[in-house]
């Protein structure tokens, strides 16, 4: 299969705003434009959205070039074991290190955790309930938006077959959501202090047209072979990127900008498409990428140890600034470190095991037929 390393570039520029941004709210200093732009790089997680759509569509065109149907046992193992090792080992970490932080009296919020939540993270069905939304393992409604998107991936895959449907089942999918979530603050169809966690802004409906932004980023990238300049693309979705990051942050449901935030990325991303051996195209990046999914898990971790032992120190005699660069170089190197770690002894196994699982199934029907 055809490698695109521009796919795991971009997860690269996710997870580093993934991790500013978490560096950002841990900083009550930051104000003006430097704590805008630190909180917007929260949309990285859409941003990791959109490559998976991509990725997923382009891997199943590849594997059923000439079919709508999708082999599902296939489909759904190699996913679970994509993710669930890794989010399962992290899911263990966190458990015990709240029940030692509780043990040694220390700040812990394992009395906030009831059974439905744990089933609910262990289920991938967290951000179905405004009272499961923050699991146990920290950023895990993202991985339950994720999951609930492969749920739809059979029925999306069979009406989706090229750009133009993509773009307008996306555009329709968007005005959709977006009257929905004014439908329910409007008539008030849940609790208002669900609408003060912007819950609204984590379910599955807002985060939908994200995915569909990926899917007709894939159709356009395959069928339009259109000329243009590369780098004045990438410029410009760079300085579109920039301003939504360094104005407003508020979750507002009347006005979608993380669905703009999609189109910005797209095109960054198609950018890069073009341009495979550029500098935004580093192999530092491929590099973090690939580990961004253990680097996701770690780092709330991480930057709590760092955050006690070294940030509230730095904080009495260095600028705000500096610190918050100096705690986001720190926090994302050693979770890097242990990423790498967790990548080669859990993640890796876990892709393998999936692969193998299966092909051993289809070649078990395969025989069973013929014999």
């Amino acid at each position: 299969m055809q490698k695109l390393n521009f796919l795991e570039a971009l997860r690269g520029y996710a997870i580093l705003g993934v991790v500013f941004t978490h560096v950002a709210q841990k900083i009550p200093e930051l104000d003006g434009w430097l704590y805008n732009f630190g909180i917007q790089g929260a949309r990285g997680v859409q941003l990791f959205f959109i490559v998976s759509a991509f990725t997923l569509f382009y891997t199943l065109h590849r594997k059923y070039e000439n079919s709508d149907r999708i082999n599902l046992v296939e489909f759904y193992s190699r996913r679970f074991f994509r993710i669930a090792p890794m989010f399962y080992t992290a899911f263990i970490v966190y458990a015990v290190f709240e029940i030692l932080t509780f043990k040694l009296g220390l700040k812990s919020v394992l009395s906030d955790y009831s059974i439905s939540m744990i089933l609910s993270t262990l289920s991938f069905t967290s951000v179905l309930n405004p009272e499961w939304l923050f699991s146990l393992v920290p950023g895990g409604w993202s991985i339950s938006v994720e999951v609930l998107f492969y749920l739809l991936i059979p029925i999306l895959f069979r009406v989706i077959r090229n750009f133009k449907v993509s773009l307008i089942i996306t555009i329709f999918v968007s005005v959709l959501c977006w009257l929905l979530n004014v439908a329910v603050v409007q008539l008030q169809l849940i609790d208002t202090k669900y609408i003060d966690v912007k819950y609204l802004f984590y379910w599955f409906p807002n985060q939908l047209p994200i995915f569909l932004i990926g899917i007709t980023f894939f159709y356009f990238w395959r069928d339009y072979k259109i000329k243009f300049n590369n780098n004045i693309l990438l410029v410009a979705s760079l300085l579109l990127i920039l301003l939504l990051s360094v104005t407003g942050h508020i979750y507002n449901p009347m006005f979608p900008k993380h669905i703009i935030f999609g189109v910005a990325f797209a095109l960054f991303a198609l950018s890069l498409s073009k341009l495979d051996k550029s500098f935004f195209n580093h192999k530092l990046m491929v590099f973090l990428g690939k580990v961004s999914f253990s680097v996701y898990l770690v780092h709330f971790m991480i930057l709590d140890i760092v955050n006690e032992l070294l940030m509230k120190r730095l904080i009495e005699f260095i600028p705000t600034m500096v610190v918050l660069f100096v705690v986001f170089a720190i926090t994302l190197g050693l979770s890097i470190i242990i990423a790498h770690v967790s990548y080669k002894m859990i993640e890796e196994p876990g892709i393998k095991l999936g692969r193998i699982l299966t092909t051993n199934r289809s070649i078990a029907v395969k025989n069973s037929k013929t014999g």
